[in-house]
C-alpha cells in the first residue's frame, strides 16, 4: 500500500523552521512520511542534518523533500550565469538528499518557482530549451547518486513552463533520464487539466510523486475533489509510490505570502485533528 505523507507547511507559517518536532507529530497522527523543504536543509549544519535523520529513523518516519527554486537559481533563465549557478545549486541539493538518505526531490526544479515568462524577454520555447539542457546536466548527478527528480506540474500562476501532464511528458522525453519523473498535484490539476483522471492515466509509470489537496488547498476530504475517481485512476496505473498531502490553510509568514493565503481557511479548527481525519479518509480510499 502507498505510504501517506504530509508537508510540514500545513502547520508552519514560515518555510525555514526546525523540522524535527514534526516527525513525532506526523507519526502520532497516522502518517508514514514527512515532506520537508530541501532549500532550508542548506542552512543546517552537518551535525543538525545527521541528528534529524537519526531522529526520523528512531521515530519510524520516512522523509521526502520538495524544492521551489529561487529566481536567482533559475535553470530556464536566458542569463547563462543564472543557469550555471542554478545547475550548481540543484546539484548541491541532490547531494544533500543523497547524504540524508532522502530518495527523491520533488517540485518545480525545471525553472524558478513563481518566475514570469515576461520578465525573461524571450519566448517559452527558448526557456524550454535552456531548461532541458540544464536538467540533462543535473540528471547526471541524480543518476550517479541514485536520487529521483520528480518534476511538478503546477498551475499557470506559479510557472509558465509546465502546466499540464502532457507538457511534463514532453519535457521528460526531451531530458531522457531514467531518474526524471512526473509529479502531479490535485490542486494544480484541478486548475489546468481537462481531465484529472486522464492526466493520471497518461502519466502511467512515469508518475514519480503525487500531491493531494482540495480545490482550495484544505486537507483531502473537506472539499469538492472527485477523490474516488482520482484514487481509482491511481490504482489503474498501479501507482505504488508516496501520496503526500500539501494543505495550506493559514495566512501570514513566508508560507502565506508565497502561497497567497490571505484568510484563515479553517478558523477555530484543531489542525492536528483535521489532519488525522484526512489521513484516515485517504487510507479508506486506498483500501
Amino acid at each position: 500500500m502507498n505510504k501517506i505523507g504530509i508537508l510540514y507547511g500545513y502547520w508552519s507559517r514560515d518555510w525555514e523552521v526546525d523540522y524535527t518536532p514534526y516527525l513525532q507529530k506526523v507519526k502520532e497522527l497516522g502518517f508514514d512520511t514527512l515532506e520537508i523543504n530541501t532549500l532550508y536543509l542548506m542552512n543546517m549544519s552537518d551535525d543538525a542534518k545527521q541528528r534529524f535523520r537519526e531522529h526520523a529513523d528512531e521515530v519510524g518516519v520516512d522523509v521526502l523533500a520538495v524544492i521551489g527554486v529561487p529566481l536567482k537559481y533559475d535553470v530556464a533563465s536566458p542569463d547563462g550565469t543564472v543557469r550555471k549557478n542554478g545547475i550548481a545549486y540543484i546539484k548541491h541539493l541532490i547531494k544533500i538528499c543523497a547524504d540524508m538518505r532522502i530518495p527523491c526531490a520533488s517540485g518545480v526544479l525545471y525553472a524558478a518557482w513563481l518566475a514570469k515568462l515576461e520578465d525573461h524577454g524571450v519566448s517559452k520555447s527558448v526557456c524550454w530549451k535552456h531548461s532541458v539542457a540544464s536538467m540533462k546536466e543535473i540528471c547526471k548527478v541524480a543518476e550517479d547518486l541514485n536520487v529521483d527528480l520528480n518534476l511538478e506540474v503546477v498551475n499557470r500562476y506559479e510557472t509558465y513552463l509546465i502546466n499540464t501532464c502532457g507538457e511534463a511528458l514532453a519535457y521528460l522525453a526531451d531530458v531522457n533520464s531514467p531518474n526524471a519523473y512526473v509529479h502531479l498535484d490535485t490542486y494544480h490539476m484541478n486548475i489546468e487539466e481537462d481531465s484529472m483522471t486522464g492526466a493520471i492515466m497518461a502519466a502511467g509509470n512515469t508518475l514519480g510523486h503525487f500531491h493531494i489537496g482540495e480545490n482550495n488547498r484544505k486537507p483531502p476530504g473537506t472539499g469538492e475533489m472527485p477523490w474516488q475517481a482520482i484514487f481509482n485512476a491511481l490504482k489503474e496505473i498501479r501507482y505504488e509510490r508516496s501520496i503526500v498531502m500539501e494543505p495550506f490553510v493559514q495566512p501570514g509568514g513566508t508560507v502565506g505570502r508565497d502561497i497567497s493565503v490571505y484568510r484563515d481557511l479553517m478558523p477555530g479548527a484543531d489542525l492536528d485533528a483535521e489532519a488525522k481525519k484526512s489521513v484516515e479518509f485517504v487510507r479508506s480510499l486506498l483500501a
